[in-house]
């Protein structure tokens, strides 16, 4: 029978009501729950499910902060109009909206493979070869997912506070506590450099892994011009005479944010390519892989970089009529949906 005494509540930043707790057993003992000697293994059966949470956590955040900032921004004037329909702050929030439906896509894509999980039936009806291949799949993807969505949470949340202004700043509204807590699910269950070298070790062990995420990606690279050239790109990386470089743990993070950008690039197109699929998807779609997509180098492939601190290239900025009608449209379509929830 195990015995505990609580020692303390550890304080941390953002939410306080759930802090963890310092428990010390004494004389603890507990069956086990897998083979001996197969403890990772055994945890990760457990760790490939709290990882989705963490995606979906970031997500769920990343929308609450924009739909704070949008309705804020659409309420306040400043210089005779509202800050919604200044042209810098509509750049801005509309690449908030993106990223925050993005986000949202991929990590709803990413529970949408939990279920292609469940059988050799539900693997095959998904599309995938096989049961086996299913699940090696999930097995990359949400590694993968949760490295990038996690890391996105904290610039979006911060970019919303900043487009509120002093007044997210303070305690006695909300943003201040989503800032803190942004940064928490890319510390929970394998922070940026152990979800990488994680996804390094399965690439090499289980390569089956990654030539399903590639084969699932390469099946609607067709549906954004910049899409294609990036899944073509990729491809070439890893299969050109030096991919072996990439097992090094310098280009560990190099080679996550690009399988994140196809894998993310894939979610945005399966659901802009459905039947039933809404004008908006579209246009989330065109904005997101206009911005994030770079489909290599000007000779159209990816290259090892020289000296590498972890981050993708900033996005090129566009201005062209399409792209500033795609932004408003993005942008009223949010308004729109604060206004009919507040009525």
């Amino acid at each position: 029978m195990a015995r505990s005494r609580l020692l303390r509540a550890i304080h941390c930043g953002g939410v306080t009501s759930r802090s963890p707790l310092r428990l010390p057993n004494i004389c603890a003992c507990a069956p086990s729950q897998g083979p001996v000697g197969r403890g990772i293994p055994t945890i990760m059966e457990m760790v490939v499910h709290t990882r989705l949470d963490c995606a979906l956590g970031s997500a769920g955040l990343m929308r609450q902060a924009v739909r704070v900032a949008t309705h804020y921004t659409s309420q306040r004037e400043a210089f005779g109009a509202r800050l919604v329909k200044a042209p810098a702050m509509k750049a801005v929030l509309a690449d908030l909206v993106v990223d925050s439906e993005a986000a949202a896509q991929l990590a709803l894509y990413l529970a949408r493979t939990f279920d292609d999980c469940r059988d050799e039936a539900a693997a095959k009806a998904a599309g995938h070869e096989s049961f086996k291949h299913a699940q090696a799949f999930r097995r990359l993807a949400v590694a993968v997912s949760k490295y990038y969505i996690t890391k996105r949470c904290p610039g979006v949340v911060y970019e919303a506070l900043e487009s509120i202004g002093g007044a997210g700043y303070v305690e006695e509204w909300e943003m201040a506590r989503h800032f803190r807590q942004s940064p928490l699910n890319a510390i929970w269950e394998g922070s940026g450099n152990v979800i990488a070298l994680d996804i390094l070790r399965t690439c090499g062990k289980e390569p089956l892994a990654l030539q399903a995420l590639l084969a699932r990606v390469a099946t609607t690279s067709h549906v954004h011009p910049a899409l294609r050239k990036h899944v073509k790109a990729l491809t070439g990386l890893l299969t050109r005479e030096d991919a072996r470089s990439l097992q090094d743990p310098l280009y560990a993070r190099y080679l996550v944010e690009h399988l994140a950008l196809a894998l993310l690039g894939h979610a945005l197109a399966t659901v802009a390519s459905a039947p039933q699929a809404a004008a908006r998807s579209t246009d989330v779609l065109q904005h997101w892989g206009g911005r994030h997509l770079r489909g290599g180098s000007a000779d159209g492939d990816l290259h090892l970089p020289t000296a590498f601190f972890g981050t993708v290239a900033p996005p090129q900025a566009g201005g062209s009529a399409d792209h500033i009608a795609r932004i408003t449209r993005l942008l009223d379509h949010e308004v729109g949906i604060i206004k009919s929830a507040a009525a």
